[in-house]
């Protein structure tokens, strides 16, 4: 019996310990290890003021974090080790300095390997990805793909994953922002690789930047907010990947925005927090009660803050089942990023926590400023982590094959990328799938002249390399990659265009 009995916690305690969520990293070093069950600090290698992420294994430790802003003057995206430091390839990727631009997932078949979506908001428009391999680099991780460009639209200020229903696969959700439109742009994320887009025309027409989604907990509800009002709620089918809209909370207005900023479900899905910055001075924390006969009239103010601009950011549900909400400093002259070293104060030392989100009004426990970050300081962002343990739909028939589409290209057989840059005058020339031992890379102008020429042996099958464009003419450029002898291995040819 005591045997049994050491078994049984022994299954508990593994059980609990496969966590990928337990690592949050934001801000101004701040980070949360909620591995223990109860969040304990560390410092961290992020310094934004808002899009960031962080994976963690499955035991719980922290292996890589991401997050924009990286440089004054300017915006760069960094990839950063567990150590904190930048990984072997890991700057210069896209990302602007705003705060749902970045997501990341494990590839589902190959635990050593992960993908990093970023969307381009102001700048670098599109969606891309890049690869992060964790076998490169004495098990510290580099990035072996960068900036691989899948859409070139101006992306919406939101690119969110969510795991298949069968438990194993991804969806990736993201939006434009060039024309008014109701378009969700979705791949699914399989071990065949990265699917065809496919576009659903769901809900109201937008053409704000500031355009937020939100799954909840159970992946079967997502809510749309944005800074000119809107608030619309959806049902999604994990298995299939449709989205269906189901009623529309508050509509989008003409002026006086109330910006709704961020909003999180409950652990129930019961009740929906959004936060809001209404005229600039005064940040708001509404609750909405989503049983409720007239959910519009449901909206409870937990919190008014009155302060100089823009103080509320990220609402965010944590593995403890409390929402986390981080807050901004600004003094109204100097822009907030980054913090003088000596400005350590109640607004961005703190987080404020919401300790019983399932319950109503003044009973969920909220409490403003609550959370100490220690030697850490936040900003408006929390980091933009799915559940990376959401199982399986329980008694479904759905597997990675049955979705809105079932026709998809491999992202990892023999291809060529190149993405240029014309604001960093930077060409990123990626390859993968590649089975020859060198390489041979050589980048031709129109007339037939070799501008370029590089070489060396390969390692993997990936090649990457930041091409430094400057002294190139404006003009067309052809970029070859051959592996091997002539007529052994793979020749990939893909061609720029400098502006």
């Amino acid at each position: 019996m005591r045997n049994f009995i050491l078994f049984i916690l022994t299954l508990s305690l593994n059980a609990y310990s496969q966590d990928r969520n337990s690592t949050w990293c934001f801000g101004d070093s701040s980070g949360i290890d909620f591995s223990s069950g109860s969040p304990v600090l560390f410092t961290s290698g992020v310094k934004s003021r808002g899009s960031c992420i962080s994976m963690s294994d499955s035991l719980g430790h922290l292996l890589f974090s991401s997050y924009t802003r990286a440089t004054i003057p300017g915006n760069t995206t960094l990839v950063k080790n567990r150590d904190g430091i930048v990984m072997p390839n890991g700057g210069n990727v896209v990302g602007g300095g705003w705060y749902q631009e970045l997501v990341a997932i494990p590839m589902p078949n190959d635990t050593n390997q992960y993908y990093l979506f970023t969307v381009g908001v102001t700048n670098s428009f599109g969606l891309y990805y890049s690869i992060i391999d964790m076998r490169l680099d004495s098990g510290r991780g580099a990035v072996s793909q960068k900036n691989i460009q899948l859409q070139n639209y101006q992306a919406d200020d939101c690119v969110m994953a969510i795991k298949h229903g069968n438990g194993r696969d991804w969806w990736i959700l993201s939006r434009r922002w060039d024309t008014s439109n109701n378009d969700f742009y979705q791949y699914l994320i399989s071990s065949s690789g990265i699917s065809n887009v496919i576009i659903q025309n769901v809900g109201t027409p937008s053409i704000n930047g500031f355009y937020h989604f939100t799954f909840s907990k159970d992946g079967t509800k997502m809510v749309a907010t944005t800074a000119a009002g809107l608030i619309e709620l959806f049902y999604f089918d994990r298995c299939t990947g449709i989205i269906m809209y189901d009623q529309t909370i508050i509509q989008e207005a003409t002026s006086n925005y109330p910006f709704y900023f961020f909003s999180e479900f409950s652990p129930s899905g019961r009740y929906l927090y959004i936060s809001s910055q209404t005229d600039g001075t005064v940040s708001y924390l509404l609750q909405f009660d989503l049983q409720a006969p007239d959910i519009f009239n449901s909206a409870d103010t937990l919190w008014t803050y009155a302060t100089t601009t823009y103080a509320i950011g990220a609402v965010k549900l944590a593995s403890d089942d409390k929402i986390y909400v981080a807050s901004c400093w600004y003094d109204g002259i100097n822009f907030p990023y980054p913090y003088p070293d000596t400005i350590f104060n109640t607004v961005n030392n703190n987080l404020s926590v919401i300790n019983y989100p399932d319950s109503p009004g003044v009973a969920c426990g909220f409490t403003p400023f609550s959370f100490n970050l220690g030697a850490g300081r936040c900003y408006w962002g929390l980091p933009n982590n799915p559940d990376y343990e959401l199982g399986a739909v329980v008694n479904s028939m759905c597997d990675t094959v049955t979705g809105v589409q079932s026709n998809k290209y491999e992202v990892s057989r023999q291809e060529l990328h190149v993405f240029y840059h014309p604001g960093w005058q930077i060409a990123f020339i990626n390859a993968e799938g590649l089975t020859g031992k060198k390489f041979n890379l050589q980048v031709f102008d129109l007339f037939g002249r070799v501008i370029y020429h590089d070489e060396g042996s390969l390692n993997s099958e990936y090649y990457t390399k930041d091409l430094n464009c400057d002294g190139f003419a404006k003009g067309m450029y052809i970029v070859t990659l051959q592996t091997g002898p002539v007529g052994q291995g793979e020749k990939l040819v893909k061609r720029f265009i400098k502006q």
